[in-house]
């Protein structure tokens, strides 16, 4: 095996793409643009990339700096992956790197929300990092803000009629976005104009859980950066169209003398909806969701929705149309990020609607480059991260 301390872009990729995370693509580095980066990897005999990573570097006080490997590294086997970790801390020592932070995609388990939790964790690279490479785990957390990057995510397999596994609750909800109007629009790249209606439902999102969540420049370098492979799709309530069909099928139901069990269910919907669009007119923009294509996984990175429109369930027609266009695409997995290891919050609740896979990471850990350095300043990294949380 060989360490490479500079690889060509083109060939990371294309090598990201079937082995990798959406982070751990050369363009993540533009993304993250506050950081240095560099492509490093190893190659077998042949010449031929066997593990690779993103390397993002921060600058730290008098000249000291930390690594970060974003979802990496990423390899063929074990023995690649931790071979280039070993080299990368040569390396870093040059660089007055006081430890590598990394949260590798490996899995300890999977399984679909319908099934039980496999009992039986797959531990063997927590154990070969900790005692082969001698890194620190951070240990097998459990809420998003105890490392960088969840260690549970959630997602929708797309290679089969995903919406089989929608359950009830869900296509309620479909039900009810179709019901008011709701359609969507999916423009490709960037837009100023989607891009700003898409910001303004983030800000609705952040208002309504009291978070800081990302600005307008950073959604706008994201769509710039990953061009034609990132999409934005705006979730629209045409009301004026709904009253309209609304109004005609309940003259349908009234002019029958008597109507069944399930027509009066539907009569009920309809005048609860008639109700709910009473003063409510045009076409409003009420949802929206950006995501960006990376090989055959199309990563769902952010939602936003306008809280005054929430009983148009709209959200549940943005996934299922991003579901549907990504297959499309060729896409075969949609991944909706992260969720609490709890398995019991809103969030939870909403993406298993779904019939999603659970994902669980084998977490994050430190390689020390530098121990008497690191002793200071891990302490005050994970109190400053606490602050945050």
């Amino acid at each position: 095996m060989k360490y490479m301390s500079q690889v060509d872009q083109k060939e990371f990729d294309a090598f990201s793409e079937q082995y990798g995370n959406l982070l751990q693509g050369s363009p993540w580095a533009s993304i993250k643009s506050n950081w240095d980066s560099e492509l490093v990897g190893v190659e077998n005999d042949n010449s031929n990339l066997i593990a690779a990573a993103l390397v993002l570097k921060k600058p730290l006080a008098m000249g000291f700096s930390m690594f970060y490997l974003p979802r990496g590294p990423i390899g063929t086997n074990q023995e690649a992956i931790g071979y280039l970790l070993k080299e990368l801390k040569k390396s870093a020592r040059k660089e007055k790197c006081i430890f590598i932070k990394f949260d590798p995609e490996i899995l300890v388990r999977k399984w679909n929300v319908k099934e039980e939790k496999p009992e039986q964790p797959d531990t063997s690279y927590v154990d070969y990092f900790v005692n082969e490479l001698g890194a620190k785990h951070k240990g097998y957390t459990t809420f998003i803000a105890e490392t960088v990057q969840p260690r549970y995510t959630m997602g929708v397999d797309l290679r089969n009629d995903f919406e089989k596994g929608f359950d009830r609750s869900c296509k309620r909800g479909l039900k009810t976005a179709d019901l008011y109007g709701v359609e969507t629009e999916t423009t490709y790249g960037y837009d100023p104009e989607v891009l700003e209606e898409f910001t303004r439902l983030m800000h609705c999102t952040e208002e309504k859980k009291n978070v800081r969540l990302r600005d307008k420049e950073y959604f706008e370098r994201m769509l710039k950066t990953y061009g034609e492979k990132a999409n934005i799709i705006l979730g629209k309530a045409n009301f004026d169209q709904a009253r309209m069909d609304l109004e005609k099928k309940k003259a349908e139901l009234d002019a029958k003398e008597k109507l069944t069990k399930k027509e009066k269910e539907e009569y009920n919907r309809i005048v609860k909806g008639l109700e709910k669009l009473d003063g409510l007119h045009g076409s409003p923009y009420v949802s929206g969701i950006l995501n960006i294509d990376h090989g055959k996984t199309m990563e769902m990175l952010y939602m936003g929705n306008d809280p005054a429109y929430s009983f148009t369930k709209a959200s549940r027609r943005v996934y299922t149309d991003a579901y549907s266009k990504a297959k499309d695409r060729g896409i075969e997995y949609a991944d909706m990020s992260g969720v609490e290891g709890t398995l019991s919050d809103g969030l939870y609740v909403h993406k298993a609607g779904y019939g999603s896979m659970i994902k669980e990471y084998i977490g994050e850990f430190d390689l020390v480059v530098m121990p008497m350095m690191y002793s200071i300043v891990n302490p005050i990294y994970e109190k400053r991260k606490a602050d945050q949380a």
